[in-house]
């Protein structure tokens, strides 16, 4: 982590570009996801009491 990247080239440059951005989608799938879920048990809480 931390590494100097002026060394890389293009190519690489852009294969770390996408690495990162599959990751991050990967990230973000997974928060929506238990969000959803969240979401999903608060509404059967909230319709259990009424």
């Amino acid at each position: 982590m931390g590494q100097d990247l002026s060394g890389l080239s293009l190519k690489d440059l852009q294969n770390f570009e996408n690495i990162l951005g599959m990751g991050l989608k990967g990230i973000r799938m997974k928060k929506e996801q238990i969000f959803t879920e969240e979401i999903k048990e608060l509404n059967q809480k909230v319709w259990l009491e009424d």
